[in-house]
Protein backbone atom coordinates (compact mmCIF):
# COMPACT_ATOMS: atom_id res chain seq x y z
CA UNK A 1 0.00 0.00 0.00
CA UNK A 2 1.43 3.35 -1.01
CA UNK A 3 1.50 6.34 1.25
CA UNK A 4 -1.38 8.00 -0.67
CA UNK A 5 -3.44 4.78 -0.36
CA UNK A 6 -2.80 4.74 3.39
CA UNK A 7 -3.87 8.39 3.69
CA UNK A 8 -7.01 7.77 1.62
CA UNK A 9 -7.84 4.68 3.68
CA UNK A 10 -7.41 6.69 6.86
CA UNK A 11 -9.68 9.43 5.45
CA UNK A 12 -12.40 6.89 4.55
CA UNK A 13 -12.13 5.26 7.99
CA UNK A 14 -12.57 8.71 9.55
CA UNK A 15 -15.55 9.33 7.30
CA UNK A 16 -17.04 6.01 8.44
CA UNK A 17 -16.66 7.06 12.09
CA UNK A 18 -18.21 10.48 11.38
CA UNK A 19 -20.95 9.54 8.89
CA UNK A 20 -21.54 5.80 9.22
CA UNK A 21 -24.42 6.17 11.66
CA UNK A 22 -26.18 8.66 9.34
CA UNK A 23 -25.91 6.33 6.35
CA UNK A 24 -27.06 3.39 8.49
CA UNK A 25 -30.13 5.29 9.75
CA UNK A 26 -31.00 6.29 6.18
CA UNK A 27 -30.71 2.67 5.02
CA UNK A 28 -32.69 1.44 8.01
CA UNK A 29 -35.55 3.83 7.23
CA UNK A 30 -35.64 2.55 3.67
CA UNK A 31 -35.14 -1.18 4.26
CA UNK A 32 -36.64 -1.60 7.75
CA UNK A 33 -34.13 -4.37 8.48
CA UNK A 34 -31.05 -3.89 10.69
CA UNK A 35 -28.86 -6.51 9.00
CA UNK A 36 -29.62 -5.29 5.47
CA UNK A 37 -29.11 -1.68 6.52
CA UNK A 38 -25.72 -2.50 8.05
CA UNK A 39 -24.74 -4.49 4.94
CA UNK A 40 -25.60 -1.57 2.67
CA UNK A 41 -23.79 0.89 4.95
CA UNK A 42 -20.63 -1.18 4.88
CA UNK A 43 -21.01 -1.78 1.15
CA UNK A 44 -21.11 2.01 0.60
CA UNK A 45 -17.79 2.55 2.33
CA UNK A 46 -16.20 -0.39 0.50
CA UNK A 47 -17.57 1.13 -2.71
CA UNK A 48 -16.03 4.47 -1.74
CA UNK A 49 -12.64 2.79 -1.39
CA UNK A 50 -12.93 0.75 -4.60
CA UNK A 51 -14.15 3.68 -6.71
CA UNK A 52 -11.33 5.97 -5.58
CA UNK A 53 -13.69 8.32 -3.76
CA UNK A 54 -11.80 11.16 -2.11
CA UNK A 55 -13.58 12.35 1.07
CA UNK A 56 -14.21 16.08 1.00
CA UNK A 57 -16.28 18.01 3.48
CA UNK A 58 -18.69 15.98 5.58
CA UNK A 59 -21.67 17.53 3.78
CA UNK A 60 -20.34 16.69 0.28
CA UNK A 61 -19.31 13.21 1.37
CA UNK A 62 -22.73 12.57 2.90
CA UNK A 63 -24.43 13.59 -0.34
CA UNK A 64 -22.35 11.00 -2.24
CA UNK A 65 -22.91 8.35 0.44
CA UNK A 66 -26.68 9.00 0.59
CA UNK A 67 -26.94 8.76 -3.20
CA UNK A 68 -24.93 5.53 -3.24
CA UNK A 69 -26.85 4.02 -0.31
CA UNK A 70 -30.21 5.06 -1.76
CA UNK A 71 -29.47 3.39 -5.08
CA UNK A 72 -28.30 0.22 -3.34
CA UNK A 73 -31.40 0.15 -1.12
CA UNK A 74 -33.58 0.71 -4.15
CA UNK A 75 -31.95 -2.27 -5.84
CA UNK A 76 -32.64 -4.41 -2.79
CA UNK A 77 -36.25 -3.22 -2.59
CA UNK A 78 -36.74 -4.10 -6.24
CA UNK A 79 -35.46 -7.59 -5.60
CA UNK A 80 -38.30 -10.13 -5.72
CA UNK A 81 -37.22 -11.88 -2.54
CA UNK A 82 -37.45 -8.66 -0.58
CA UNK A 83 -40.83 -7.84 -2.07
CA UNK A 84 -42.06 -11.24 -0.87
CA UNK A 85 -40.59 -10.56 2.58
CA UNK A 86 -42.33 -7.18 2.72
CA UNK A 87 -45.65 -8.78 1.77
CA UNK A 88 -45.21 -11.45 4.46
CA UNK A 89 -44.46 -8.80 7.08
CA UNK A 90 -47.56 -6.85 6.16
CA UNK A 91 -49.71 -9.99 6.10
CA UNK A 92 -48.66 -10.74 9.69
CA UNK A 93 -49.54 -7.21 10.76
CA UNK A 94 -52.94 -7.49 9.10
CA UNK A 95 -53.72 -10.79 10.85
CA UNK A 96 -52.89 -9.28 14.27
CA UNK A 97 -55.18 -6.31 13.97
CA UNK A 98 -57.06 -5.58 10.77
CA UNK A 99 -58.31 -2.09 10.17
CA UNK A 100 -59.28 -0.38 6.91
CA UNK A 101 -56.75 2.40 7.46
CA UNK A 102 -53.95 -0.10 8.10
CA UNK A 103 -54.91 -2.12 5.03
CA UNK A 104 -55.03 1.09 3.04
CA UNK A 105 -51.44 1.88 4.06
CA UNK A 106 -50.34 -1.61 3.03
CA UNK A 107 -52.06 -1.27 -0.34
CA UNK A 108 -50.57 2.19 -0.80
CA UNK A 109 -47.08 0.83 -0.04
CA UNK A 110 -47.62 -2.00 -2.55
CA UNK A 111 -48.64 0.55 -5.18
CA UNK A 112 -45.57 2.65 -4.41
CA UNK A 113 -43.33 -0.41 -4.74
CA UNK A 114 -44.98 -1.46 -8.02
CA UNK A 115 -44.44 2.04 -9.38
CA UNK A 116 -40.78 1.91 -8.26
CA UNK A 117 -40.33 -1.34 -10.12
CA UNK A 118 -41.47 0.32 -13.36
CA UNK A 119 -39.87 3.75 -12.89
CA UNK A 120 -36.69 4.94 -14.54
CA UNK A 121 -33.66 5.33 -12.26
CA UNK A 122 -33.96 9.10 -11.72
CA UNK A 123 -37.69 8.94 -10.97
CA UNK A 124 -37.17 6.00 -8.60
CA UNK A 125 -34.36 7.79 -6.76
CA UNK A 126 -36.43 10.95 -6.31
CA UNK A 127 -39.45 8.87 -5.21
CA UNK A 128 -37.40 7.00 -2.61
CA UNK A 129 -36.03 10.19 -1.13
CA UNK A 130 -39.23 12.24 -1.31
CA UNK A 131 -42.08 9.76 -0.72
CA UNK A 132 -40.40 7.01 1.34
CA UNK A 133 -37.93 9.07 3.35
CA UNK A 134 -39.95 12.26 3.50
CA UNK A 135 -37.24 14.63 2.28
CA UNK A 136 -38.32 17.97 0.88
CA UNK A 137 -37.76 18.45 -2.84
CA UNK A 138 -35.12 21.07 -1.99
CA UNK A 139 -33.21 18.46 0.03
CA UNK A 140 -33.73 15.85 -2.73
CA UNK A 141 -32.03 18.24 -5.17
CA UNK A 142 -29.10 18.69 -2.77
CA UNK A 143 -28.67 14.97 -2.08
CA UNK A 144 -28.99 13.76 -5.68
CA UNK A 145 -27.06 16.56 -7.33
CA UNK A 146 -29.85 16.89 -9.92
CA UNK A 147 -31.01 20.25 -11.13
CA UNK A 148 -34.28 21.43 -9.61
CA UNK A 149 -36.09 21.05 -12.94
CA UNK A 150 -34.76 17.51 -13.45
CA UNK A 151 -35.78 16.45 -9.94
CA UNK A 152 -39.31 17.85 -10.36
CA UNK A 153 -39.66 16.19 -13.78
CA UNK A 154 -38.57 12.88 -12.24
CA UNK A 155 -41.11 13.34 -9.42
CA UNK A 156 -43.79 14.11 -11.99
CA UNK A 157 -42.94 10.97 -14.02
CA UNK A 158 -43.18 8.85 -10.88
CA UNK A 159 -46.47 10.48 -9.83
CA UNK A 160 -47.94 9.85 -13.28
CA UNK A 161 -46.81 6.23 -13.19
CA UNK A 162 -48.35 5.88 -9.73
CA UNK A 163 -51.65 7.38 -10.98
CA UNK A 164 -51.72 4.93 -13.92
CA UNK A 165 -51.09 1.95 -11.65
CA UNK A 166 -53.66 3.12 -9.08
CA UNK A 167 -56.30 3.68 -11.76
CA UNK A 168 -55.77 0.16 -13.09
CA UNK A 169 -56.56 -1.32 -9.64
CA UNK A 170 -60.01 -2.85 -9.08
CA UNK A 171 -62.59 -0.32 -7.76
CA UNK A 172 -62.76 -1.90 -4.28
CA UNK A 173 -58.99 -1.40 -3.82
CA UNK A 174 -59.28 2.28 -4.77
CA UNK A 175 -62.08 2.69 -2.19
CA UNK A 176 -59.90 1.24 0.57
CA UNK A 177 -57.06 3.64 -0.26
CA UNK A 178 -59.22 6.78 -0.07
Amino acid sequence: MTQSDAARRQAIEGLYRDAGQFVFRRCLRMLRNNEEAMDVTQWCFVRAWESGFEPRSLEQSLAWLYRTAGRRCLTLLRDEGNRRRIRREHATELRRGWSPSHEGRVIERELLLRALQNADEAAAEVAMLHYFQGLSMKRVVEVTGMSTATAYRAKSRYSELLRRIASSEPPDMRAIRS
